[in-house]
């Protein structure tokens, strides 16, 4: 009988779900969703929605250590009813992540930082991209209209001083299953972002989520989990020779 293969990290009874790194030369820390499971809260209607921020630490990849959330809802200096997925960027002295928020207006992309990638606290009074918020991108020979849903990813370097931030997206007047895409935003400061491109628009789509970008050999690549509601979802991965 072959052996149980290992996980690395499972923290006793939650979910996991929808990970993101960061590494601080020392050891890598590990940003996910958390919710109780089923054994500790039998009722999981609740789950997607009201789930916060986890946090574990380790040194091999192999040997996790939980270290307890980095962020929960209704916690710090303004209200959220659940925190979903983000990234996490060092600039200077501090460490930022930029995460999905959601609860009356407070839905949206909201912004944390810390200096020791444990103890993280809010900034602003809200989010920095408020949920709703619509931004004209050029397209072809007119422009796009998008919405961003959730899902941020902010590329770990800066690119001629600019940080760039991709997200899973509505096109504005498109039909359901065809209009997830990718948009491409900037920003100086990572606390006002601008709308910059739109560098996936597959029109057989509805969703596509938690994408990230990374270079390797001189291409670019875009990995993200498609979702179509009538023909099911999967992961896929787009490559380019450009970062944009």
């Amino acid at each position: 009988m072959k052996p149980a293969p290992h996980i690395p990290f499972r923290p006793a009874n939650k979910n996991a779900w929808d990970f993101w790194f960061a590494d601080d030369g020392k050891q890598t820390h590990a940003f996910y969703l958390v919710y109780p499971d089923a054994s500790a809260k039998p009722d999981q209607s609740g789950r997607h929605g009201n789930q916060w921020i986890g946090h574990a630490v380790s040194t091999d990849l192999w040997n996790w250590r939980e270290i307890g959330p980095a962020l929960e809802p209704g916690k710090g200096n303004w209200h959220t009813r659940g925190l979903a997925t983000g990234s996490v960027v060092r600039d200077g002295d501090w460490w930022y992540m930029l995460h999905t928020c959601s609860g009356m207006d407070k839905s949206g992309l909201a912004l944390a930082r810390s200096r020791d990638l444990t103890t993280w606290e809010k900034l602003s009074d809200g989010p920095v991209i408020r949920g709703g918020t619509v931004f004209e991108f050029p397209w072809e020979h007119g422009t796009l209209r998008l919405r961003p849903l959730a899902d941020p990813y902010i590329h770990h370097e800066k690119r001629d001083g600019w940080w760039i931030m991709i997200c899973n997206s509505h096109v504005l007047d498109s039909p359901e299953n065809q209009r997830g895409a990718t948009g491409m935003w900037r920003s100086r400061d990572l606390r006002t972002w601008e709308p910059y491109r739109v560098i996936a628009w597959p029109k057989t789509m509805e969703r596509m989520e938690t994408s990230q970008i990374w270079e390797h050999a001189g291409r670019w690549y875009l990995y993200f989990g498609g979702v179509n509601t009538e023909k099911g979802n999967g992961n896929y991965i787009y490559q380019s020779d450009a970062w944009d």
